[in-house]
């Protein structure tokens, strides 16, 4: 149960040290409903969607503007029976209940696929946003379908004749296929829970591995009514460096262990989401001390450019971004999310790395939920579940701002034949993976496992080298 501060950390200083789219103009593919009974075709580019309606039977949204469909599929056997037009019109009145001075047009008939069809625009707001809706229910051969998509600004012609164009596309499936599981992911941890946890990491940079061995426990207290307060304290810390530079290896076992002592607390809330950090001005401060006290090495000039290069890794925004970061992966990300077990679910994020500056650069994530799990030795019943998420770096941008920050801090560290160096790097990629066994229930963790790839291929004088950089940690926890 959480560790994410002392691993943030460790990350940071380990890294310091060394609109719609016209179905016309671009590719479909067809994405199937969960249930087994429909189908849809949409862009390339759109991907299924776990976080909206978790009752909707096929979920799928444009990354590039947020623009969302889901079905809603009837079964005989689950409705009062009704004619087309009246479920229509209770379905798209439905919709309209949920919005501030919200509007329903005539019914539209038409036909779907060969199936008739009625169609509602609905618009409407919520606080000060405006919605837009279109609401189209198809009288399927063994069921009833409710198509909705949204949102477009009213008054868009070309983009309602795309949404329409997207919606045309909905037909039952020839062969009805076997309906998939789908889980639900809620977090609901306690207002008052203690857990201890015992964590291992290896790490390898540039040929040098590093071992950190530690446990200790984690508390949960309410904070408010709103809000969840999380402390940490470390109990038993060790490291196993695998350098032969001994003066080194002491400093970072130094500064390791005072990081991992102290540490701040930090705020939830009840929902999930990442509030920020406590207590983290003095947790700095001592922090701060044991980076620049006994660095390694006679040169007082390169020690005083080290301190430069650490004093802007290790500040307030960047561990709690560090620490944010590491809360999302493992809790929020999976928050609220309906997720059939084994499906791919894709969506474009930004990744921030503080070397790097204030820049954000493309990020794809990808998710999947395996399947069941004991939650440990004696779960019989497969109370938990294995989650997964990849996170892939590798645009162009990415590779151009570790390019900047390669050969900055090379040049910083030549000084007088600064200008001798003509160091370039030619492509970088970062991929994360994370896996959490967790109660879907209440999304409180057991395991979490993090694997971390860094590869960099860099260019001198002719010469080019590529490296690769990686990081595995396991922590176990017990309630």
């Amino acid at each position: 149960m959480i560790r994410p501060f002392l691993k943030a950390t460790f990350v940071l200083i380990s890294t310091g040290l060394f609109m719609w789219t016209a179905m016309g103009s671009t590719n479909a593919r067809t994405l199937y409903s969960d249930d087994g009974i429909s189908e849809l075709n949409v862009p390339e580019h759109w991907v299924l969607s776990p976080h909206i309606s978790a009752t909707a039977s096929l979920r799928t949204t444009d990354p590039r503007t947020n623009a969302s469909l889901v079905v809603n599929s009837y079964l005989p056997d689950e409705i009062k029976p009704m004619s087309l037009a009246r479920m229509a019109e209770k379905l798209s009145r439905a919709l309209l209940e949920g919005l501030d001075k919200g509007r329903l047009s005539p019914p539209r008939k038409l036909t779907i696929q060969g199936r008739p069809a009625i169609e509602y625009e609905i618009t409407g707001r919520v606080g000060d946003m405006r919605l837009s809706y279109l609401s189209t229910v198809v009288e399927g051969r063994t069921a009833q379908h409710h198509v909705i998509a949204w949102p477009v600004a009213e008054g868009n012609k070309a983009a309602r004749a795309a949404q329409r164009e997207l919606v045309a596309t909905f037909k039952e499936s020839t062969k009805q296929r076997s309906v998939r599981e789908r889980i639900d992911l809620s977090f609901n941890w306690p207002r008052k829970a203690e857990s201890t946890f015992d964590f291992h990491s290896k790490q390898t940079r540039r040929g040098q591995t590093t071992e950190i061995r530690m446990n200790g426990y984690t508390r949960v207290r309410a904070l408010g009514d709103n809000q969840l307060l999380i402390s940490t304290q470390v109990a038993d810390f060790s490291m196993l460096p695998g350098g032969q530079n001994e003066a080194r290896d002491a400093y970072l076992h130094n500064l390791l262990q005072q990081a991992m002592s102290g540490v701040p607390d930090y705020v939830v809330s009840t929902d999930g989401a990442f509030v920020g950090v406590e207590n983290i001005d003095t947790y700095l401060g001592r922090l701060e001390q044991s980076l620049f006290k006994a660095l390694p090495g006679d040169d007082v000039a390169m020690q005083q450019k080290v301190k430069t290069l650490l004093r802007s890794l290790v500040s307030e925004a960047t561990l709690t971004q560090a620490i944010q970061e590491e809360w999302n992966n493992q809790v929020a990300n999976w928050a609220g999310g309906s997720y059939a077990r084994g499906e791919r679910y894709v969506y474009a994020a930004q990744y921030q790395a503080a070397a790097l500056g204030s820049g954000a650069f493309p990020m794809m994530v990808t998710q999947r939920l395996l399947g069941r799990a004991p939650c440990n030795g004696g779960d019989l019943a497969q109370s938990c579940v294995l989650l997964e998420q990849v996170s892939r770096v590798s645009d162009p941008a990415f590779s151009q701002a570790m390019h900047a920050f390669v050969s900055k801090t090379v040049k910083d560290m030549a000084g007088d034949k600064a200008g001798e160096v003509n160091i370039a790097v030619d492509r970088a990629e970062f991929v994360k993976t994370v896996t959490v066994l967790t109660r879907p229930e209440s999304l409180l963790p057991y395991e979490t496992a993090t694997s971390k790839v860094t590869t960099v291929v860099v260019s001198d004088q002719g010469q080019t080298e590529t490296t690769l950089d990686t990081e595995a940690s396991r922590t176990r926890y017990a309630y």
